[in-house]
C-alpha cells in the first residue's frame, strides 16, 4: 500500500508532493526523475518480481526528445547513452535482416537507458554509470518491486494506491 496525500490545496506545508508511479520500466522512471529533479516525493510500484528489470535484448532508437531529457537530468559522470548509426535494421527471430531504414539515427540500448535512469532515480548501482550524490534539493524517492496494483481509492486531498 502507498499513498499520496497532501494538504487541501495539493501541497504538503513544504510545497512537495508526493506521487505514486505505476510502473517502473523508463516511462515510470521519467516521471518519477523530473519530478524528484522538481523537489517532489516519488514512489514507483513496479509489477516486477525482481529488484531490477533485466536485458530486454532491444537496441533503441534515443530520438531527440529522449536525448535532450537524458542530458538535461543525468547527474551521472557518463555522459555518452546513444552511438550514431547509418541505418537502422530489423530482423526475424533467426537473425535475417527483413527491414532496413537508411538514415542516421541515435541508438542506445535499453539495459544504458534502463540502468542510467535507475541511477538517477534512486541511485541504483550498475556498471553503466556511476551513482550521482544526492542533490538536497532535490525529493526522496523510493522504488518497489513485486507490487501489483489492484485498486486506487480517494482519501482525503490525496489517494491511497493498494
Amino acid at each position: 500500500m502507498a499513498s499520496a496525500s497532501n494538504t487541501p490545496n495539493g501541497k504538503s506545508k513544504s510545497g512537495k508532493l508526493h506521487f505514486v508511479i505505476v510502473g517502473g520500466s523508463l516511462g515510470g522512471l521519467a516521471a518519477g526523475i523530473a519530478l524528484k529533479a522538481l523537489g517532489h516525493d516519488a514512489t514507483i510500484l513496479e509489477r516486477n518480481p525482481t529488484p531490477l528489470l533485466h536485458d530486454q535484448g532491444a537496441g533503441i532508437v534515443a530520438g531527440g526528445h529522449a536525448l535532450e531529457f537524458l542530458k538535461k537530468y543525468n547527474r551521472c559522470k557518463r555522459q555518452e547513452v546513444a552511438v550514431r548509426s547509418d541505418r537502422r535494421q530489423y530482423l526475424d527471430k533467426d537473425g535475417n535482416v527483413v527491414h532496413s531504414v537508411k538514415g542516421n539515427h541515435d541508438m542506445s540500448s535499453w539495459d544504458l537507458t534502463y540502468y542510467f535512469m535507475r541511477a538517477n532515480f534512486d541511485g541504483t548501482p550498475s556498471d553503466y554509470c556511476d551513482v550521482p550524490s544526492p542533490d538536497p534539493a532535490h525529493g526522496k524517492t523510493v522504488h518497489y518491486h513485486d507490487r501489483n496494483v489492484t485498486d486506487v481509492v480517494s482519501e482525503g486531498s490525496g489517494v491511497r494506491v493498494y
